[in-house]
């Protein structure tokens, strides 16, 4: 066989040609663009549980876990003689770092970018395994004695991404309730993501996850959250509420079948918790999909890339 060294390098050349038309639409690609799989990044808005662009204000006797600030008003309405806000965490009376509201504004895109699946707008009774979420109306409530339960499926590094695009100033929007976290689910791993609108947590809810709104956050009397209150272009309203942005994961329940007996055993290993910084603003959701998808695309990249050395060494 004659191997011309013109068809050679065009073979080579076609191979890479190829490679390189495939590679972007494969889970390499991603690695290779980004240097990890999808993530929500929250970079230096990460350690704030409270965030605003327009100020914040309080009213009564409030708790936070985790950095407070405000930009580019730096206005704090409440927190010492007219209320009282107890602070464990870096205060930034003065303004919030710039870098906040443009890392905030980077992670409502990040989040938004991602394909959802279409759930009812109503949260109540409805049990949530990790994924991508939207609902037909474009928002999400959740009402007095109602509650959402996620589901980690027994790994800490799950993520729920709930997206309400509606330009409301309740897009999230709850009249009590709690969100309830179960088998491994993580508080630093649920986001709620208002693009165009405002998030309202009603009186007496217990609320977990990191709320990202573009227009304003209000959180009504005795409400907690666990997780943030970030506001990209408006304030954050906050009545003698408990926030905390110290990541907390709930217990993981298995069940395991012992081999000389039928009778199911369940095991549980204990919860742990974190305070939230920048290592708690990135997470990976996890898409099974892509991974089929990839094998499948590579897969005929590796036939094309076949056929072209074929062909040339044919008609050499």
């Amino acid at each position: 066989m004659n191997w011309d060294p013109v068809k050679i390098k065009r073979t080579v050349l076609l191979a890479a040609v190829t490679l390189t038309l495939i590679l972007p639409f494969t889970g390499f690609g991603l690695l290779i663009s980004s240097g990890s799989s999808p993530t929500v990044s929250l970079g230096t808005a990460a350690p704030f549980a409270v965030l605003a662009y327009s100020g914040i204000t309080n009213t009564g006797t409030t708790t936070i876990t985790g950095n407070v600030g405000s930009y580019p008003t730096a206005s704090e309405t409440c927190f010492t003689i007219c209320g009282t806000v107890t602070i464990t965490g870096t205060n930034y009376p003065a303004g919030a770092p710039s870098t906040t509201q443009t890392d905030l504004a980077h992670a409502i895109t990040q989040a938004m970018g991602y394909k959802p699946t279409t759930i009812l707008t109503a949260l109540d009774g409805q049990t949530l395994v990790p994924g991508v979420y939207s609902s037909a109306s474009t928002t999400f409530t959740l009402s007095k004695g109602g509650v959402l339960t996620l589901n980690g499926n027994g790994n800490p590094a799950s993520v729920w991404i709930f997206q309400a695009p509606d330009a409301i100033a309740g897009a999230l929007s709850t009249t009590g309730g709690s969100v309830v976290l179960t088998n491994g689910a993580d508080s630093c791993n649920v986001f709620w993501v208002t693009s165009a609108g405002g998030a309202t947590l009603g009186s007496s809810t217990t609320f977990v996850g990191t709320i990202m709104a573009y227009s304003s956050v209000t959180l009504a009397t005795g409400t907690s959250l666990h997780g943030a209150a970030l506001a990209h272009t408006g304030d954050v309203t906050m009545q003698s509420n408990t926030i905390s942005n110290t990541c907390v994961t709930a217990p993981i329940t298995s069940t395991t079948t012992s081999t000389s007996s039928t009778t199911s055993t369940p095991t549980t290993t204990t919860s742990s918790s974190s305070t939230c910084g920048s290592a708690c603003g990135v997470v990976t959701p996890e898409f099974p999909l892509l991974g089929s998808l990839t094998m499948i695309i590579v897969a005929a990249g590796a036939f094309l890339t076949y056929a072209f050395v074929r062909r040339n060494h044919r008609l050499s």
